[in-house]
């Protein structure tokens, strides 16, 4: 294994966050960094979309998310709705929801959507970093 791919192998995963508080986005990408994630943070599903487009137009400057970590009520696009059409970006990253106020439709809505996990309440940040850790290994 060469010095290049040595590094690309260590690097650490890079989470994508879409939070549109902007102090909850800031605690949810520093909670992450401490754990050892390198973060991209967006405030809205429509950045979201933006960003993984950009990554397909320029693979060798943007770097795809190993994960997206995203609010369930975004502006511009929902939570549950960006993860549909982050299905149509092979491959698709996985997609954790933060629901606040989830029932059992909701969570239902967003795994027949393609989530992965939804999480309660988005301030949870051991929560969050225990479902990252299951999710990306």
């Amino acid at each position: 294994m060469n010095a290049e791919s040595k590094a690309a192998h260590t690097r650490h995963p890079l989470v994508l966050v879409a939070e549109e508080d902007d102090d909850l986005r800031r605690t949810l990408a520093e909670a992450l960094e401490r754990d050892g994630y390198r973060v991209v943070d967006v405030e809205d599903g429509l950045e979201l979309l933006d960003y993984l487009e950009l990554t397909e137009l320029f693979p060798g400057k943007l770097e795809r998310p190993a994960l997206i970590v995203s609010n369930l009520e975004l502006k511009g696009c929902g939570g549950i709705e960006a993860c549909r059409l982050v299905a149509y970006h092979r491959p698709a990253p996985p997609f954790l929801l933060l629901a606040a106020d989830a029932d059992g439709a909701v969570r239902r809505d967003a795994l027949n959507a393609g989530v992965v996990e939804v999480l309660g309440d988005p301030s949870a940040t051991r929560e969050l970093l225990d479902a990252v850790a299951q999710i990306i290994p």
